[in-house]
């Protein structure tokens, strides 16, 4: 569907397309291939998004997922807005590992966020609004200006091995 609700039959989304998860019931999304979309919204049922050929996906906007879901698909998200934007996770843990990558982006932690790979900070902003990342591993390097606004919050790594904290000068 093109909307919330709406008939089916829409064309695959593109990065100016919201994405909704509103149908009741569970059921699983096998994620494949190169997806993009604008906001990425779950709000009912019990969706599992499992691991499908290579995925990847690009979110242009924000990001908010139900407790209940399950996110298994360990391909890489990136999050490449331009403007700022937020992210609710109501307790979901990620599979996955997530890229910040926007000039000028931001985006803005509404609660605990838990991603067992990598976070990785490319570009832009992330502000962790006084709540705690969970991640196997940080990473922020490059030759870009970027920042990390903790506010009270913190990054916790869970790996105990290997390359846990990577930062640059910038």
């Amino acid at each position: 569907s093109a909307s919330s609700g709406g008939a089916s039959g829409a064309s695959v989304p593109t990065a100016a397309d919201a994405v909704f998860f509103d149908q009741a019931g569970t059921y699983t999304v096998t994620m494949t291939g190169a997806l993009l979309c604008l906001d990425f919204t779950v709000s009912a049922g019990t969706v599992t998004f499992a691991l499908g050929t290579t995925p990847t996906l690009a979110v242009s906007g924000s990001m908010s997922v139900i407790a209940g879901t399950v996110w298994s698909s360990t391909g890489v998200t990136t999050f490449n807005a331009t403007t700022s934007k937020t992210i609710t996770s109501n307790g979901v843990s990620f599979a996955c590992q997530f890229t910040f990558n926007g000039v000028a982006g931001t985006w803005q932690i509404q609660d605990n966020l838990t991603s067992t790979g990598l976070v990785t900070l490319t570009n832009g902003t992330l502000n962790i609004n006084s709540k705690i990342l969970s991640c196997g591993a940080f990473s922020s390097s490059g030759s870009t200006a970027k920042t990390i606004a903790f506010g009270t919050g913190s990054i916790s790594i869970t790996r105990s091995q290997g390359t846990i904290w990577t930062t640059s000068t910038n």
